[in-house]
């Protein structure tokens, strides 16, 4: 792998970056205060009487591990991550504003994964480009000693 001479951002709107701090951006109805990730233009209520007036918000960077699935094989293409496959947890993060994030999940272990953990958001490489740019994603690390409910595997 060539080194990386710049750090960029898997997509534009995704989290704030650069940042010591990241979090993830959405948006959030001002009318009925329905919350979207990743941001959008209008509220996906169709209810909402005002589905043009949305904010961007920062959500925060903690939530509960909702569902999982550990993923023992390596995604096809286009994935363009790791070439060795060492297996990982895939789920849903619901965090505090109401919105569940799909997101790969990081443990030591993926067995230390279970519903109801804490989780944290991290921003991490998740490949280097052809212009030797290291591009940067979105994850969600268990929170040390969180708990959480045992699952059937």
């Amino acid at each position: 792998m060539a080194d990386a001479t710049n750090r960029v951002p898997i997509g534009d709107g995704l989290f704030t970056w650069p940042s010591e701090s990241p979090r993830l951006l959405a948006s959030r109805c001002r009318k009925c205060g329905s919350v979207s990730f990743p941001a959008i233009a209008t509220c996906r209520d169709p209810e909402c009487p005002s589905r043009d007036d949305v904010e961007v918000i920062e959500l925060s960077p903690r939530g509960t591990l909702d569902a999982f699935t550990i993923m023992r094989y390596q995604p096809p293409l286009p994935w363009k991550g790791s070439e060795s496959m060492v297996p990982f947890g895939q789920g849903f993060v619901r965090l505090p504003e109401g919105v569940s994030v799909v997101s790969v999940l990081l443990a030591p272990d993926v067995a230390d994964l279970r519903v109801g953990g804490e989780m944290e958001l991290v921003v991490q490489p998740l490949y280097t480009d052809e212009a030797g740019n290291e591009v940067m994603n979105y994850a969600f690390r268990l929170v040390p000693g969180s708990g959480g409910e045992d699952t059937v595997r």
